[in-house]
């Protein structure tokens, strides 16, 4: 069994030798790339000769990612699932409507697929994690009008907050006699009326897809396949 010193030490050792590392040889090749694509001087200009950087590589880049691009987001569809026999066909194309849904309305499907295959063209390699994502969304409502018994229920529930309360007499209900003409012992009624501005918090949760830098990623050297086995 490793210590922490020794499992820190196998991880410094395997993130220093692994591929993409920050003074490896790509990051030394995706830079000169980044300032080609950018039209960056090259450093050894000098006065009086031209100083013009061409753009060679942003030109390609852009053109070759628009056709890249265009087959997944050409459709209404980037995945489908195939079923395998006429049994699975409800449940492919729920699966396929959903994932689609995901991908490319919950998520901006078309910026994340652009910035992953950019990345790919321009450094090499292009990556896009999926993970699960929760977020609570605070919504404002409004109510006018509302009897006892329905603020009751509303502001019952936890994840309301009353921003504003107000209330006044219902203006449908028969004006009172005056006191003194109250048989004794008879309390008047006083229905009220109340309006609500609040805030609800709602949680949400979903699958999030963005794309990762890939300065970010590092690939172990004795990695033979993408595969995670």
């Amino acid at each position: 069994k490793l210590s922490d010193e020794q499992l820190l030490g196998a991880i410094s050792a395997a993130e220093a030798g692994a591929i993409g590392a920050v003074r490896g040889e790509i990051s030394s090749d995706r830079a000169e790339a980044t300032d080609r694509y950018l039209g960056k001087p090259y450093g050894n200009e000098k006065p009086g000769r031209s100083a013009v950087v061409s753009r060679d590589v942003a030109d390609v880049v852009e053109g070759v990612l628009a056709n890249v691009v265009k087959p997944f987001i050409a459709g209404d569809q980037v995945v489908q699932f195939t079923p395998r026999g006429p049994e699975d066909e409800a449940a492919a194309q729920q699966e396929s409507d959903y994932v689609n849904f995901v991908a490319l309305e919950r998520n901006n499907g078309f910026q994340v697929l652009t910035s992953g295959i950019k990345d790919a063209l321009l450094l090499r390699n292009g990556y896009i994690k999926a993970g699960w994502r929760v977020r609570t969304d605070v919504m404002r409502e409004a109510y006018d009008g509302l009897s006892e018994d329905e603020v009751a229920i509303i502001v019952a529930d936890p994840a309301v907050e009353v921003v504003e309360h107000a209330e006044y007499p219902d203006p449908a209900m028969p004006m009172l006699p005056p006191m003194g003409q109250m048989m004794p012992g008879q309390m008047p009624p006083m229905p009220m009326l109340h309006d609500l501005r609040l805030r609800r918090k709602t949680a949400t949760e979903y699958v999030e897809l963005y794309a990762v830098p890939p300065d970010e990623m590092l690939v172990s050297e004795r990695a033979t396949s993408p595969s995670l086995q």
